[in-house]
């Protein structure tokens, strides 16, 4: 019997508490503002591939919005504030 190594994928989630206010993907239709409140990361072989955000609307004078968005960030264009939690990860 022969075994290959294959790929190493890791998957974790963070609740963020006080999390930054982004926008959601700028490719989609309507663009929204939402308060990161979920945050997965998602590594192969120690690589960080995608970083996935999710959180509660923002609305225009700052308020709660009563749907939730998300965002998911690919390779190099990982954001400087998530790179807190990546340090800690890794």
């Amino acid at each position: 019997m022969e075994f290959i190594k294959g790929s190493r994928h890791v998957t974790q989630n963070y609740t963020v508490v006080d999390g930054p206010v982004v926008d959601t993907d700028p490719n989609r239709l309507s663009t929204r503002r939402f308060k990161v409140e979920l945050l997965t990361v998602s590594w192969v072989d120690n690589e960080v591939r995608r970083i996935f955000v999710r959180g509660q609307a923002v609305l225009a004078d700052g308020r709660k919005g009563k749907y939730r968005h998300d965002r998911t960030f690919i390779g190099s264009e990982i954001p400087d504030w998530a790179q807190e939690i990546l340090d800690i990860t890794l």
